[in-house]
C-alpha cells in the first residue's frame, strides 16, 4: 500500500514539475548533430528504445554550465539515460565535456545546424526535454530549477518507469 502511494505522490509530483508540457507530445524531429568526437550522427543513431533525457545548453552560457553541474551525484551512471546536446563548437563541446567529466554515461553531441531551436521549439538554454520509448518528446522543460534535489527529482521520476504518471 504505502508503494502505491509513494508511486502516486511520484507521479503527481513529476505532472506538477513539467507542467503542461505532458500534453504537447510530438515526435523528436531530426537533427543535425555531431559527437564529442567529430563524427556525423547518424539517422536512428539518436534512439535509445526506452524513456531518456535530453538537455540543450548553450556553451557560452554560463547558467548551461551551472546547469550541468546539477546532474552530477555520486555513483551515478547516465548510460542510456541523458544525452547532452551542445549549441558551440568542436572545442566548445569538449571544453564542456571535460569540465563535467563527473556526467559518467552521458552522450555528449552538438549541434551542427542552426536551426536546432526552432526543430526543438526551444525558448532558450537550458532546456531539459524527456524523450519517451517512442521517440516522442513527452515533455519540456526551460531553464533549470535551482536546487539540484528538484531537477534530480524530476529526471529520475521521468526516467523510472514505475514512478511515471500514464500518458
Amino acid at each position: 500500500m504505502h508503494s502505491i502511494v509513494r508511486q502516486c505522490i511520484a507521479g503527481v509530483a513529476l505532472a506538477l514539475s513539467v507542467g503542461a508540457a505532458w500534453a504537447e507530445t510530438r515526435a523528436l524531429p531530426e537533427l543535425d548533430l555531431a559527437h564529442a568526437g567529430g563524427a556525423v550522427v547518424a539517422r536512428g543513431e539518436l534512439s535509445m528504445n526506452q524513456t531518456w533525457v535530453m538537455v540543450v545548453v548553450d556553451a557560452s552560457l554560463e547558467l548551461s554550465s551551472r546547469s550541468l553541474t546539477l546532474l552530477e551525484q555520486k555513483d551515478r551512471s547516465w548510460e542510456n539515460a541523458l544525452t547532452i546536446v551542445v549549441i558551440g563548437n568542436q572545442a566548445a563541446l569538449v571544453a564542456l565535456q571535460k569540465k563535467h567529466e563527473k556526467l559518467a554515461g552521458a552522450r555528449w553531441m552538438r549541434s551542427t545546424a542552426p536551426d536546432l531551436a526552432e526543430k526543438l521549439a526551444l525558448t532558450g538554454t537550458p532546456t531539459f526535454l524527456g524523450i519517451d520509448e517512442n521517440e516522442q518528446i513527452a515533455w519540456q522543460r526551460p531553464a533549470t530549477p535551482e536546487k539540484a534535489a528538484r531537477l534530480q527529482f524530476m529526471l529520475n521520476g521521468w526516467l523510472t518507469p514505475q514512478a511515471r504518471p500514464s500518458l
